[in-house]
């Protein structure tokens, strides 16, 4: 104890002093704060990267839908072609179109009369709606396929029944598929950098 009260007296004293020591740690605690920094930053844009690069393969291997309305005489069954867009191919299409204005219960459904069990760059195929819809009738038309590993993707696009007993589009496709499985339709946002990462970014490491 009596070692401690001469150590606070020299201290008080100055015939010791800490200042170097201190500031030689404080500055090692700094640079090694800085190298995990730069670390941490390293990682994520390697990480960053990697997803870029699977996005990209998945998007080569799995293709974009498109549909193209046929007008059709009256009294026919509404159809469409679907082409698909791009790379890869889409498996087992399916398409529905569900009643959006129906003003009681459950709106009907217009059902694809057809499977088109493999679809890729190239012609179209074609699938035909039943039952009959009269002029007034809208919906979502919901086309879905399977990609080569298996994941669902699902495109809505909005129509109408129009003169004639055609369909008509009224909106542009949306993709719906599950933003955490599908990689190509759906972009996921970028998560925002962490606090060491940003410091990083600051002391321009």
């Amino acid at each position: 104890m009596l070692a401690v009260w001469r150590v606070v007296g020299a201290t008080l004293r100055g015939e010791v002093d800490w200042i170097g020591p201190v500031t030689a740690i404080a500055a090692v605690i700094i640079a090694a704060l800085g190298v995990m920094a730069a670390l941490l930053s390293t990682a994520v844009e390697m990480y960053q990267e990697r997803l870029s690069r699977e996005a990209d393969f998945y998007r080569k291997i799995t293709p974009f839908l498109s549909f193209e309305i046929h007008g059709t005489a009256s009294g026919d069954p509404p159809v469409i072609d679907v082409y698909a867009d791009g790379g890869g191919y889409a498996f087992n299409v399916l398409a529905n179109i569900v009643q959006t204005n129906a003003s009681t219960g459950a709106g009907g459904t217009l059902v694809g009369q057809n499977v088109i069990r493999y679809l890729r760059d190239g012609p179209p195929k074609l699938i035909s709606f039943m039952p009959r819809a009269a002029e007034g009738f809208a919906g979502e038309m919901r086309v879905t396929f399977i990609d080569t590993f298996g994941g669902q993707h699902e495109a809505h696009q909005a129509v109408r029944i129009v003169a004639g007993d055609n369909l008509d589009t009224t909106d542009a496709i949306r993709w719906a598929c599950d933003p955490e499985k599908c990689r190509v339709h759906v972009i996921r946002p970028v998560p925002p950098p962490g606090w060491l990462t940003r410091l990083a970014q600051r002391l321009g490491l």
